[in-house]
């Protein structure tokens, strides 16, 4: 497994941009509080499942379609018109949670949200044609203008401005619009607009990629799941509380991501060509990493992690050194799950991730809630450890099938 100059650069890149989607938490918290940071948090955690599920998982199948033709038109309208009804359905999503009060402030602040995540949704289309294409240096730069952009006007807004929710997130749906026109459409824009499509054309692509949908909203549950457990227990401020602490895994999460995304296409050739000792090895090989990653971030956790977040979030928020330790404890499955996930992807075998995916959910929301109401975010953190492991367990035995079966097949 090589890792060039310019793959090393996007993995950069993708941290980056990671950093600066904590720091909009970490400004939230700062300047507005727990309460203003964990109604935030429960937005996202409400929309996040519904655009996922409407995302059809486009990105991974245009990246792991090497040697196809695909209709870029045809995906991005799609796209579009998904986003809209992602939007309303959070909305109405939102009207039903008793904990949350719908008036104008909030009903502008979840739109808003709902807004980036549709920005966030073209342009994550756009990153699968980079990935297909193997352009990883317009990748990079996208990821890089975002993550910079968006730093500095958070910046500029931190000591120029008084803050406010709404003036933060409008600032980030700012960037990316900016970025979408002067960075990634500049290199593709007719895409778009390009072609009509015919009604079979859609139902094709949604007959062949629905499944990912779900499958992307199960992945999204096991970060957003807990938030509504612990919202419903405790409230926003001890999400807040939690969140600030499990986005560590997420920051770090990118660079396993990263992983994933430069050779999902390396996979997928290994796997279509019949190369599967290949195929196993190079899957092997990226849980050594994302293994040895999470054992770093153990260390580090263990040692400096309470003091760390005490500088990042404030001291007025106190954090328990062992919530914190099994947060990160938690990251070696996580990481292992995901680059098992990429794999599952690159076979092209999409319906064998929905049984461990349906599985491991299941038993999070059971743990989360039981372990939770006893024993607080400390029960809630083992939780996340264990749903995680049995996450990953799961998937392995699925890639060890799915090359068996094409094994099989192909005698």
């Amino acid at each position: 497994m090589k890792v060039t100059g310019s793959k090393l650069l996007l993995i950069l890149a993708n941290f980056f941009y990671a950093f600066y989607q904590w720091l909009i938490l970490i400004l939230i918290t700062r300047k507005l509080g727990l309460n203003s940071s964990g109604l935030y948090v429960f937005i996202l955690a409400i929309s996040a499942p519904v655009f996922l599920l409407l995302s059809f998982q486009f990105r991974n199948v245009i990246a792991s379609k090497v040697n196809e033709d695909v209709n870029e038109s045809l995906y991005f309208q799609f796209r579009l018109l998904a986003g809209v009804v992602a939007t309303l359905l959070t909305i109405l999503l939102l009207t039903i949670f008793s904990g949350f009060s719908l008036t104008t402030n909030n009903l502008a602040i979840a739109l808003l949200i709902c807004f980036i995540k549709l920005s966030d949704s073209v342009v994550d289309l756009m990153y699968g044609f980079y990935q297909k294409e193997q352009s990883l240096d317009k990748l990079t730069l996208s990821l890089l203008a975002r993550g910079i952009a968006g730093t500095l006007l958070l910046s500029v807004i931190y000591i120029s401005f008084e803050v406010s929710l709404l003036r933060i997130l409008l600032s980030i749906l700012l960037v990316n619009l900016i970025v979408i026109v002067l960075v990634d459409f500049k290199f593709n824009f007719k895409s778009i607009v390009r072609k009509s499509y015919a009604f079979s054309d859609v139902k094709k692509i949604f007959l062949s990629t629905y499944t990912l949908g779900f499958v992307a909203v199960l992945d999204s549950l096991f970060i957003n799941g807990q938030r509504y457990v612990i919202n419903f227990l405790y409230g926003f401020e001890v999400l807040a509380q939690y969140v600030g602490i499990v986005y560590i895994l997420i920051v770090s999460q990118l660079v396993v991501t990263s992983l994933g995304q430069i050779f999902i296409s390396k996979l997928s050739f290994y796997f279509g060509s019949g190369d599967y000792k290949s195929f196993i090895d190079l899957t092997h090989k990226l849980i050594a990493v994302s293994c040895i990653l999470g054992g770093v971030g153990v260390l580090f956790a263990y040692y400096f992690g309470e003091e760390v977040l005490s500088i990042i979030y404030g001291d007025d928020i106190l954090f328990d050194k062992k919530v914190i330790l099994l947060v990160s404890l938690a990251s070696i499955p996580m990481y292992a799950g995901s680059c098992l996930g990429y794999s599952i992807l690159a076979s092209g075998y999409y319906k064998r991730i929905f049984l461990p995916m349906t599985i491991s959910v299941s038993a999070l929301f059971i743990f989360s809630y039981f372990l939770g109401a006893n024993f607080s975010l400390l029960g809630v953190s083992l939780a996340l450890f264990f749903s995680y492991l049995l996450k990953s367990i799961l998937l392995y035995a699925e890639v060890v099938k799915v090359t068996n079966d094409r094994k099989l097949d192909s005698v």
